[in-house]
Protein backbone atom coordinates (compact mmCIF):
# COMPACT_ATOMS: atom_id res chain seq x y z
CA UNK A 1 0.00 0.00 0.00
CA UNK A 2 1.40 2.76 -1.17
CA UNK A 3 -1.27 5.56 -0.95
CA UNK A 4 -4.25 5.99 1.55
CA UNK A 5 -6.82 8.99 0.76
CA UNK A 6 -9.86 9.91 3.56
CA UNK A 7 -9.41 6.73 4.99
CA UNK A 8 -11.70 6.59 8.28
CA UNK A 9 -10.02 4.42 10.88
CA UNK A 10 -13.06 5.04 13.86
CA UNK A 11 -16.07 3.28 14.58
CA UNK A 12 -19.06 4.32 16.57
CA UNK A 13 -19.37 1.84 19.33
CA UNK A 14 -17.91 -0.73 17.51
CA UNK A 15 -13.94 -1.13 16.38
CA UNK A 16 -11.32 -0.47 13.49
CA UNK A 17 -8.20 -1.53 12.52
CA UNK A 18 -5.64 -0.57 9.54
CA UNK A 19 -2.21 -2.83 9.88
CA UNK A 20 0.36 -1.67 7.20
CA UNK A 21 3.44 -4.06 6.83
CA UNK A 22 5.63 -2.33 4.85
CA UNK A 23 6.36 0.96 1.95
CA UNK A 24 6.62 4.39 2.02
CA UNK A 25 2.72 5.39 2.85
CA UNK A 26 0.53 8.66 2.43
CA UNK A 27 -1.95 8.89 4.75
CA UNK A 28 -4.38 11.79 3.84
CA UNK A 29 -7.94 12.37 5.50
CA UNK A 30 -10.04 14.98 6.76
CA UNK A 31 -11.66 14.93 10.77
CA UNK A 32 -11.89 11.26 12.62
CA UNK A 33 -8.95 9.69 11.48
CA UNK A 34 -5.57 7.69 11.19
CA UNK A 35 -6.26 6.26 14.66
CA UNK A 36 -9.49 8.00 16.33
CA UNK A 37 -12.20 6.38 18.71
CA UNK A 38 -15.19 7.86 19.19
CA UNK A 39 -17.61 5.84 21.37
CA UNK A 40 -15.61 3.19 19.96
CA UNK A 41 -11.82 2.03 19.31
CA UNK A 42 -10.15 2.88 15.88
CA UNK A 43 -6.69 1.62 15.49
CA UNK A 44 -3.77 2.38 12.61
CA UNK A 45 -0.75 0.12 12.81
CA UNK A 46 2.92 1.14 10.51
CA UNK A 47 5.39 -1.63 10.72
CA UNK A 48 7.84 0.39 8.41
CA UNK A 49 8.68 3.36 5.73
CA UNK A 50 9.21 6.77 5.73
CA UNK A 51 5.13 7.71 6.06
CA UNK A 52 3.24 10.89 5.67
CA UNK A 53 0.19 11.56 8.11
CA UNK A 54 -1.98 14.22 7.19
CA UNK A 55 -6.06 15.32 8.75
CA UNK A 56 -7.28 18.06 9.58
CA UNK A 57 -9.11 17.31 12.94
CA UNK A 58 -9.49 14.59 15.71
CA UNK A 59 -6.86 11.78 14.14
CA UNK A 60 -3.56 10.42 14.40
CA UNK A 61 -3.99 9.38 18.03
CA UNK A 62 -7.61 10.89 18.93
CA UNK A 63 -10.03 9.76 21.72
CA UNK A 64 -13.12 11.49 22.25
CA UNK A 65 -15.84 10.25 24.79
CA UNK A 66 -15.99 6.92 25.42
CA UNK A 67 -13.60 6.09 22.62
CA UNK A 68 -9.87 5.13 22.13
CA UNK A 69 -7.41 5.73 19.38
CA UNK A 70 -4.15 4.87 18.87
CA UNK A 71 -1.85 5.56 16.01
CA UNK A 72 1.55 3.01 15.79
CA UNK A 73 4.58 3.68 13.70
CA UNK A 74 7.34 1.39 14.15
CA UNK A 75 10.16 2.12 12.01
CA UNK A 76 10.88 5.35 9.35
CA UNK A 77 11.38 8.48 9.13
CA UNK A 78 7.89 9.88 9.01
CA UNK A 79 6.01 13.00 9.13
CA UNK A 80 3.10 13.63 11.29
CA UNK A 81 1.05 16.68 9.99
CA UNK A 82 -2.65 18.67 10.96
CA UNK A 83 -3.92 20.76 8.11
CA UNK A 84 -5.12 24.17 9.08
CA UNK A 85 -8.42 24.50 8.38
CA UNK A 86 -10.50 24.21 11.66
CA UNK A 87 -10.74 28.05 13.23
CA UNK A 88 -9.95 28.62 17.04
CA UNK A 89 -12.50 31.07 16.67
CA UNK A 90 -12.39 31.50 21.15
CA UNK A 91 -9.30 32.64 21.41
CA UNK A 92 -7.76 33.12 18.20
CA UNK A 93 -8.76 34.63 14.54
CA UNK A 94 -5.50 33.04 12.79
CA UNK A 95 -4.90 30.06 14.55
CA UNK A 96 -6.95 26.47 14.19
CA UNK A 97 -7.55 23.24 15.99
CA UNK A 98 -5.76 20.10 15.85
CA UNK A 99 -7.14 18.60 18.88
CA UNK A 100 -4.87 15.24 16.91
CA UNK A 101 -1.01 13.58 17.50
CA UNK A 102 -1.81 11.56 20.53
CA UNK A 103 -5.01 13.87 21.92
CA UNK A 104 -7.80 12.79 24.54
CA UNK A 105 -10.82 15.05 24.74
CA UNK A 106 -14.22 14.98 26.63
CA UNK A 107 -17.35 17.52 26.16
CA UNK A 108 -17.26 20.03 28.86
CA UNK A 109 -19.18 19.94 31.10
CA UNK A 110 -21.53 16.87 30.61
CA UNK A 111 -19.36 13.79 29.37
CA UNK A 112 -15.35 12.81 30.43
CA UNK A 113 -12.84 12.15 27.43
CA UNK A 114 -11.36 9.09 26.22
CA UNK A 115 -7.94 8.21 25.32
CA UNK A 116 -5.71 9.21 22.62
CA UNK A 117 -2.76 7.68 22.11
CA UNK A 118 0.44 8.09 19.06
CA UNK A 119 3.60 6.17 19.40
CA UNK A 120 6.52 6.21 16.92
CA UNK A 121 9.51 3.93 17.88
CA UNK A 122 12.23 4.69 15.35
CA UNK A 123 13.11 7.37 12.77
CA UNK A 124 14.07 11.45 12.72
CA UNK A 125 10.26 12.45 12.83
CA UNK A 126 8.68 15.74 12.12
CA UNK A 127 5.41 16.69 14.65
CA UNK A 128 3.32 19.40 13.12
CA UNK A 129 -0.15 20.79 15.18
CA UNK A 130 -1.80 24.05 16.36
CA UNK A 131 -4.20 24.28 18.78
CA UNK A 132 -4.40 21.19 20.82
CA UNK A 133 -1.59 18.25 19.58
CA UNK A 134 1.45 16.44 20.55
CA UNK A 135 0.15 15.02 23.58
CA UNK A 136 -2.56 16.64 24.85
CA UNK A 137 -5.96 16.22 26.75
CA UNK A 138 -9.18 17.91 27.82
CA UNK A 139 -11.71 17.28 30.15
CA UNK A 140 -11.22 14.21 32.05
CA UNK A 141 -9.48 12.56 29.24
CA UNK A 142 -5.84 11.38 28.70
CA UNK A 143 -3.61 11.99 25.80
CA UNK A 144 0.07 10.97 25.16
CA UNK A 145 2.93 11.31 22.06
CA UNK A 146 5.67 8.49 22.82
CA UNK A 147 8.76 8.73 20.25
CA UNK A 148 10.98 5.88 21.21
CA UNK A 149 14.29 7.51 19.05
CA UNK A 150 15.42 9.42 16.50
CA UNK A 151 16.30 13.61 16.04
CA UNK A 152 12.56 14.93 16.22
CA UNK A 153 11.10 17.72 15.87
CA UNK A 154 8.15 19.27 17.60
CA UNK A 155 6.08 22.22 16.15
CA UNK A 156 2.82 23.57 17.76
CA UNK A 157 1.45 26.91 19.12
CA UNK A 158 -0.70 25.78 22.53
CA UNK A 159 -1.78 23.63 24.53
CA UNK A 160 0.81 20.92 23.15
CA UNK A 161 3.54 18.76 23.74
CA UNK A 162 2.37 17.33 26.93
CA UNK A 163 -0.41 19.48 28.03
CA UNK A 164 -3.43 18.72 30.70
CA UNK A 165 -6.03 20.89 30.06
CA UNK A 166 -9.27 20.87 32.94
CA UNK A 167 -9.01 17.94 35.08
CA UNK A 168 -7.06 15.56 31.95
CA UNK A 169 -3.80 14.45 31.90
CA UNK A 170 -1.67 14.85 28.65
CA UNK A 171 1.90 13.56 28.22
CA UNK A 172 4.81 13.55 25.91
CA UNK A 173 7.67 10.83 26.58
CA UNK A 174 10.80 11.15 23.84
CA UNK A 175 13.80 8.06 24.87
CA UNK A 176 16.57 9.46 22.38
CA UNK A 177 17.68 11.88 20.11
CA UNK A 178 18.70 15.66 19.61
CA UNK A 179 15.27 16.76 19.23
CA UNK A 180 13.69 20.65 18.68
CA UNK A 181 10.70 21.42 20.38
CA UNK A 182 8.57 24.74 19.42
CA UNK A 183 5.78 26.02 21.04
CA UNK A 184 4.14 29.09 22.56
CA UNK A 185 2.58 28.37 25.86
CA UNK A 186 0.55 26.08 27.72
CA UNK A 187 2.70 23.22 26.53
CA UNK A 188 6.04 21.59 27.10
CA UNK A 189 4.97 19.65 30.67
CA UNK A 190 2.04 21.86 31.29
CA UNK A 191 -0.73 21.49 33.35
CA UNK A 192 -3.85 23.79 33.25
CA UNK A 193 -6.48 24.47 36.05
CA UNK A 194 -6.75 20.90 38.13
CA UNK A 195 -4.94 19.40 35.54
CA UNK A 196 -1.55 17.56 35.12
CA UNK A 197 0.75 17.87 31.94
CA UNK A 198 4.25 16.13 31.77
CA UNK A 199 7.33 16.44 28.77
CA UNK A 200 9.97 13.24 29.49
CA UNK A 201 13.05 13.93 27.46
CA UNK A 202 15.51 11.13 28.50
CA UNK A 203 18.75 11.55 26.20
CA UNK A 204 19.99 13.62 23.54
CA UNK A 205 20.89 17.16 22.69
CA UNK A 206 17.85 19.01 22.80
CA UNK A 207 16.47 22.33 22.33
CA UNK A 208 13.38 24.00 23.95
CA UNK A 209 11.41 27.26 22.97
CA UNK A 210 8.26 29.02 24.19
CA UNK A 211 6.62 32.12 24.89
CA UNK A 212 5.75 31.21 28.34
CA UNK A 213 3.73 29.19 30.65
CA UNK A 214 5.45 26.19 29.67
CA UNK A 215 8.81 23.81 30.33
CA UNK A 216 7.08 22.89 33.35
CA UNK A 217 5.29 25.55 34.19
CA UNK A 218 1.70 25.78 34.88
CA UNK A 219 -1.36 27.60 36.65
CA UNK A 220 -5.27 27.16 37.90
CA UNK A 221 -3.74 24.38 40.78
CA UNK A 222 -2.31 22.28 37.86
CA UNK A 223 0.66 19.92 38.40
CA UNK A 224 3.29 20.75 35.60
CA UNK A 225 6.49 18.55 35.77
CA UNK A 226 9.53 18.95 32.80
CA UNK A 227 12.36 16.62 32.98
CA UNK A 228 15.13 16.22 30.49
CA UNK A 229 17.52 13.28 32.07
CA UNK A 230 20.75 14.18 29.99
CA UNK A 231 22.33 16.12 26.97
CA UNK A 232 23.78 19.14 26.28
CA UNK A 233 20.38 21.09 26.25
CA UNK A 234 19.06 24.57 25.23
CA UNK A 235 16.43 26.64 26.45
CA UNK A 236 14.42 29.88 25.54
CA UNK A 237 11.85 31.67 26.94
CA UNK A 238 10.03 35.12 26.69
CA UNK A 239 8.42 35.71 30.10
CA UNK A 240 9.31 33.92 33.80
CA UNK A 241 6.10 31.84 34.11
CA UNK A 242 7.96 28.82 33.01
CA UNK A 243 10.49 25.88 34.02
CA UNK A 244 8.72 25.63 37.21
CA UNK A 245 6.12 27.89 37.42
CA UNK A 246 3.53 27.68 39.84
CA UNK A 247 0.05 30.44 40.56
CA UNK A 248 -2.02 31.27 43.74
CA UNK A 249 -5.60 30.46 42.22
CA UNK A 250 -8.84 29.47 44.82
CA UNK A 251 -6.90 30.44 47.66
CA UNK A 252 -4.19 27.60 47.35
CA UNK A 253 -0.94 26.63 44.56
CA UNK A 254 0.06 23.37 43.16
CA UNK A 255 3.07 22.18 41.64
CA UNK A 256 5.75 23.65 38.99
CA UNK A 257 8.82 21.53 38.76
CA UNK A 258 11.48 21.74 35.73
CA UNK A 259 14.63 19.11 36.03
CA UNK A 260 17.08 19.02 33.80
CA UNK A 261 19.23 16.31 35.21
CA UNK A 262 22.57 16.05 33.07
CA UNK A 263 24.49 18.22 30.53
CA UNK A 264 26.50 21.76 30.23
CA UNK A 265 23.23 23.49 29.15
CA UNK A 266 22.29 27.35 27.46
CA UNK A 267 19.47 29.33 29.01
CA UNK A 268 17.81 32.22 26.83
CA UNK A 269 15.29 33.06 29.34
CA UNK A 270 14.19 35.67 32.34
CA UNK A 271 14.97 32.24 34.80
CA UNK A 272 17.27 29.49 35.00
CA UNK A 273 20.95 28.82 34.59
CA UNK A 274 23.40 25.52 33.88
CA UNK A 275 24.27 24.22 37.53
CA UNK A 276 21.87 25.65 40.02
CA UNK A 277 18.39 25.49 41.45
CA UNK A 278 15.72 28.03 41.91
CA UNK A 279 12.57 28.70 43.64
CA UNK A 280 9.59 30.95 42.48
CA UNK A 281 5.88 31.50 42.65
CA UNK A 282 3.59 29.20 44.91
CA UNK A 283 5.48 25.74 45.12
CA UNK A 284 7.34 26.27 41.97
CA UNK A 285 10.98 24.85 41.80
CA UNK A 286 13.71 24.22 39.20
CA UNK A 287 16.86 22.25 39.30
CA UNK A 288 19.33 22.07 37.04
CA UNK A 289 21.90 19.34 38.29
CA UNK A 290 24.42 17.07 37.77
CA UNK A 291 23.62 13.36 38.72
CA UNK A 292 26.68 11.55 36.69
CA UNK A 293 29.85 11.95 37.30
CA UNK A 294 32.40 13.23 35.65
CA UNK A 295 34.17 10.24 34.51
CA UNK A 296 30.70 8.91 33.25
CA UNK A 297 29.73 11.52 31.57
CA UNK A 298 33.43 11.29 29.59
CA UNK A 299 32.36 8.03 29.23
CA UNK A 300 29.09 8.26 28.01
CA UNK A 301 30.36 10.80 25.67
CA UNK A 302 33.55 8.61 24.19
CA UNK A 303 30.84 5.69 23.34
CA UNK A 304 28.50 8.48 21.55
CA UNK A 305 31.40 9.03 19.44
CA UNK A 306 32.47 5.90 18.46
CA UNK A 307 31.17 4.82 15.08
CA UNK A 308 28.31 2.26 15.63
CA UNK A 309 28.91 -1.64 16.05
CA UNK A 310 26.54 -2.42 12.52
CA UNK A 311 27.19 -4.93 10.05
CA UNK A 312 25.56 -5.26 6.89
CA UNK A 313 23.39 -8.19 7.10
CA UNK A 314 25.08 -11.26 5.27
CA UNK A 315 21.42 -12.15 3.62
CA UNK A 316 20.24 -10.08 0.75
CA UNK A 317 17.59 -8.55 3.00
CA UNK A 318 16.81 -5.68 0.67
CA UNK A 319 15.00 -3.52 3.48
CA UNK A 320 18.10 -3.09 5.88
CA UNK A 321 20.53 -3.01 2.62
CA UNK A 322 18.58 0.33 1.23
CA UNK A 323 18.50 1.59 5.07
CA UNK A 324 22.11 1.06 4.75
CA UNK A 325 22.13 2.13 1.28
CA UNK A 326 20.29 6.05 2.13
CA UNK A 327 21.94 6.37 5.67
CA UNK A 328 22.52 10.00 7.26
CA UNK A 329 24.33 9.48 10.45
CA UNK A 330 28.40 10.27 9.88
CA UNK A 331 28.53 7.02 12.11
CA UNK A 332 26.92 5.19 9.46
CA UNK A 333 29.12 6.65 6.50
CA UNK A 334 31.36 3.67 6.23
CA UNK A 335 28.45 1.31 5.65
CA UNK A 336 26.15 3.52 2.55
CA UNK A 337 28.67 2.61 -0.66
CA UNK A 338 29.08 -1.15 0.63
CA UNK A 339 25.45 -1.45 0.54
CA UNK A 340 24.86 0.09 -2.54
CA UNK A 341 27.38 -1.87 -3.99
CA UNK A 342 25.72 -5.62 -2.49
CA UNK A 343 22.27 -3.92 -4.28
CA UNK A 344 23.80 -3.34 -7.40
CA UNK A 345 25.15 -6.70 -7.19
CA UNK A 346 22.05 -8.44 -7.05
CA UNK A 347 20.93 -6.62 -10.31
CA UNK A 348 16.83 -7.60 -11.52
CA UNK A 349 16.87 -9.35 -7.91
CA UNK A 350 16.96 -6.13 -6.21
CA UNK A 351 14.66 -4.05 -8.62
CA UNK A 352 10.76 -5.07 -7.61
CA UNK A 353 11.62 -3.60 -4.03
CA UNK A 354 13.90 -0.64 -5.53
CA UNK A 355 10.53 0.33 -8.16
CA UNK A 356 8.36 0.26 -4.59
CA UNK A 357 10.72 3.04 -3.10
CA UNK A 358 10.61 5.40 -6.23
CA UNK A 359 7.61 7.19 -4.17
CA UNK A 360 9.96 8.58 -1.17
CA UNK A 361 10.54 12.26 -0.13
CA UNK A 362 13.06 11.67 1.60
CA UNK A 363 16.25 13.03 -0.07
CA UNK A 364 19.05 9.97 0.65
CA UNK A 365 16.81 7.67 -0.55
CA UNK A 366 16.15 9.26 -3.47
CA UNK A 367 19.99 9.52 -3.75
CA UNK A 368 20.79 5.44 -2.91
CA UNK A 369 18.05 5.25 -5.77
CA UNK A 370 20.10 7.54 -8.05
CA UNK A 371 23.21 5.86 -7.11
CA UNK A 372 22.11 2.33 -7.51
CA UNK A 373 19.01 2.08 -9.67
CA UNK A 374 21.21 3.54 -13.10
CA UNK A 375 24.33 1.01 -12.67
CA UNK A 376 22.02 -2.05 -12.60
CA UNK A 377 21.81 -0.63 -16.22
CA UNK A 378 19.98 -2.86 -18.76
CA UNK A 379 18.30 -5.04 -16.47
CA UNK A 380 16.86 -2.18 -14.89
CA UNK A 381 14.81 -1.09 -17.92
CA UNK A 382 12.06 -3.71 -18.01
CA UNK A 383 10.60 -2.84 -14.37
CA UNK A 384 11.35 0.93 -14.93
CA UNK A 385 9.44 0.73 -18.05
CA UNK A 386 6.28 -0.72 -16.05
CA UNK A 387 6.52 2.24 -13.40
CA UNK A 388 6.00 4.30 -16.53
CA UNK A 389 2.07 2.85 -16.11
CA UNK A 390 2.53 4.65 -12.36
CA UNK A 391 1.53 8.30 -12.02
CA UNK A 392 3.25 7.88 -8.60
CA UNK A 393 6.51 7.31 -9.90
CA UNK A 394 6.83 7.80 -13.76
CA UNK A 395 8.34 10.93 -13.27
CA UNK A 396 10.78 9.83 -11.46
CA UNK A 397 11.15 5.89 -13.26
CA UNK A 398 12.23 8.74 -16.49
CA UNK A 399 14.96 10.54 -14.61
CA UNK A 400 16.23 6.93 -13.87
CA UNK A 401 16.47 5.98 -17.40
CA UNK A 402 18.04 8.76 -18.66
CA UNK A 403 20.77 8.38 -16.44
CA UNK A 404 20.92 4.46 -17.96
CA UNK A 405 22.45 6.54 -20.82
CA UNK A 406 22.52 3.56 -23.46
CA UNK A 407 20.61 3.22 -26.85
CA UNK A 408 18.03 0.74 -25.21
CA UNK A 409 17.14 3.55 -22.20
CA UNK A 410 16.18 5.71 -25.05
CA UNK A 411 13.70 3.37 -26.99
CA UNK A 412 11.55 3.00 -23.44
CA UNK A 413 11.12 6.75 -23.10
CA UNK A 414 10.88 7.59 -26.99
CA UNK A 415 7.30 7.29 -26.43
CA UNK A 416 7.19 10.01 -23.91
CA UNK A 417 8.21 12.41 -26.61
CA UNK A 418 5.15 13.67 -28.02
CA UNK A 419 3.37 16.96 -27.42
CA UNK A 420 1.32 17.11 -24.44
CA UNK A 421 2.31 13.88 -23.19
CA UNK A 422 1.94 13.99 -19.65
CA UNK A 423 5.77 13.40 -19.03
CA UNK A 424 6.94 15.20 -21.59
CA UNK A 425 9.41 17.72 -19.57
CA UNK A 426 11.05 14.63 -17.97
CA UNK A 427 11.22 12.83 -21.35
CA UNK A 428 13.21 15.68 -22.88
CA UNK A 429 15.58 16.03 -19.86
CA UNK A 430 16.12 12.35 -19.74
CA UNK A 431 16.88 12.32 -23.83
CA UNK A 432 19.57 15.36 -22.74
CA UNK A 433 21.26 12.86 -19.85
CA UNK A 434 21.61 9.98 -22.10
CA UNK A 435 23.12 12.14 -25.13
CA UNK A 436 21.33 9.70 -27.75
CA UNK A 437 21.53 10.84 -31.03
CA UNK A 438 18.09 10.12 -31.98
CA UNK A 439 16.79 11.84 -29.91
CA UNK A 440 17.79 15.19 -31.50
CA UNK A 441 15.27 15.19 -33.86
CA UNK A 442 12.49 14.32 -31.70
CA UNK A 443 13.52 17.21 -29.55
CA UNK A 444 14.09 19.68 -32.05
CA UNK A 445 10.29 20.71 -32.52
CA UNK A 446 9.95 21.04 -28.94
CA UNK A 447 11.83 24.71 -29.60
CA UNK A 448 8.65 26.20 -30.73
CA UNK A 449 6.61 24.80 -28.00
CA UNK A 450 3.64 27.20 -26.32
CA UNK A 451 5.65 26.24 -23.08
CA UNK A 452 8.81 28.37 -22.61
CA UNK A 453 9.70 25.76 -19.59
CA UNK A 454 9.62 23.52 -22.73
CA UNK A 455 11.73 25.68 -24.95
CA UNK A 456 14.26 26.12 -22.17
CA UNK A 457 14.45 22.20 -21.78
CA UNK A 458 14.73 21.64 -25.39
CA UNK A 459 17.76 23.79 -25.80
CA UNK A 460 19.40 22.19 -22.75
CA UNK A 461 18.80 18.84 -23.72
CA UNK A 462 20.48 20.19 -27.52
CA UNK A 463 23.58 21.70 -25.45
CA UNK A 464 24.50 17.78 -25.13
CA UNK A 465 22.85 16.36 -27.96
CA UNK A 466 24.26 18.20 -30.58
CA UNK A 467 23.02 17.90 -33.91
CA UNK A 468 23.58 20.55 -37.13
CA UNK A 469 19.78 20.18 -38.14
CA UNK A 470 18.56 22.24 -34.84
CA UNK A 471 20.37 25.24 -36.47
CA UNK A 472 17.45 27.42 -37.63
CA UNK A 473 15.31 26.71 -34.45
CA UNK A 474 18.28 27.78 -31.77
CA UNK A 475 18.55 30.73 -34.28
CA UNK A 476 14.67 31.69 -33.68
CA UNK A 477 15.15 31.09 -30.07
CA UNK A 478 17.45 34.12 -29.69
CA UNK A 479 14.57 36.21 -30.39
CA UNK A 480 12.52 34.16 -27.45
CA UNK A 481 10.51 36.55 -25.12
CA UNK A 482 12.49 34.49 -22.37
CA UNK A 483 16.23 35.12 -21.45
CA UNK A 484 16.47 31.90 -19.84
CA UNK A 485 15.54 30.67 -23.21
CA UNK A 486 17.50 32.77 -25.20
CA UNK A 487 20.60 31.77 -23.00
CA UNK A 488 20.05 27.92 -23.07
CA UNK A 489 19.82 28.38 -26.70
CA UNK A 490 23.09 30.21 -27.34
CA UNK A 491 24.59 27.76 -25.41
CA UNK A 492 23.48 24.83 -27.50
CA UNK A 493 24.69 26.67 -30.41
CA UNK A 494 28.20 26.97 -29.20
CA UNK A 495 28.50 23.09 -28.92
CA UNK A 496 26.90 22.27 -32.32
CA UNK A 497 29.53 20.22 -34.36
CA UNK A 498 31.12 20.56 -36.91
CA UNK A 499 30.96 23.83 -35.57
CA UNK A 500 29.15 26.07 -38.37
CA UNK A 501 31.16 29.26 -38.22
CA UNK A 502 30.98 30.24 -41.89
CA UNK A 503 27.38 29.56 -41.66
CA UNK A 504 26.70 31.60 -38.61
CA UNK A 505 28.51 34.73 -39.91
CA UNK A 506 26.60 34.49 -43.08
CA UNK A 507 23.74 34.62 -40.69
CA UNK A 508 24.53 36.82 -38.68
CA UNK A 509 24.79 40.00 -41.56
CA UNK A 510 21.35 39.21 -41.99
CA UNK A 511 20.00 39.09 -38.05
CA UNK A 512 18.46 41.84 -36.06
CA UNK A 513 18.03 42.49 -32.37
CA UNK A 514 18.38 40.23 -29.94
CA UNK A 515 20.18 37.60 -32.60
CA UNK A 516 22.84 39.64 -33.30
CA UNK A 517 23.64 40.40 -29.44
CA UNK A 518 23.99 36.94 -29.16
CA UNK A 519 25.54 35.73 -32.30
CA UNK A 520 28.53 38.35 -31.24
CA UNK A 521 29.09 36.42 -28.20
CA UNK A 522 29.35 33.24 -29.98
CA UNK A 523 31.34 34.12 -32.72
CA UNK A 524 33.63 36.33 -30.57
CA UNK A 525 32.84 39.32 -32.72
CA UNK A 526 33.54 42.91 -30.79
Amino acid sequence: MTAISQTIFLRVLGAGLLIDLNGNDRYNGSANVQGSGKLGIGLLYDLSGNDSYICSLYGQGFGYTKGFGALCDIKGHDTYTVKKEQVDWLRYDNHFESLSQGCGLGIRPYFSGGIGILTDKSGNDLYVSDIYGQGTAYWFALGALIDGGGNDSYISYQYAQGAGVHLAFGALIDYSGDDNYNSKGVSQGCGHDLALGGLLDISGNDNYVCYDLSQGGGNANAISVFIDGSGDDGYIAKRDNVMGYSDLRRSYGYIGMFLDLNGNDFYGSPIGKNNSNWIHSTYGVGMDIQTLTDAKTKEMQAQAAKPAELKLPENDDLEMLFLFASAQPQSLAHLVQPARDRIIALGEKAMPYLIEQLTTEQVREQLALTETIPKIGTKALPFLKEALNDSLRAGFAISLIGMCKDSIAFEVIRPCLQPDHKYLLQAIKASGEMKAKDSAILIIPFLKDKSPVIRRESAIALQKVTNSQALDNLLDCLNDPYQEVRYSAERALLNLSPFPEKQLKKIYEKATGMQKAHLKKILNIN
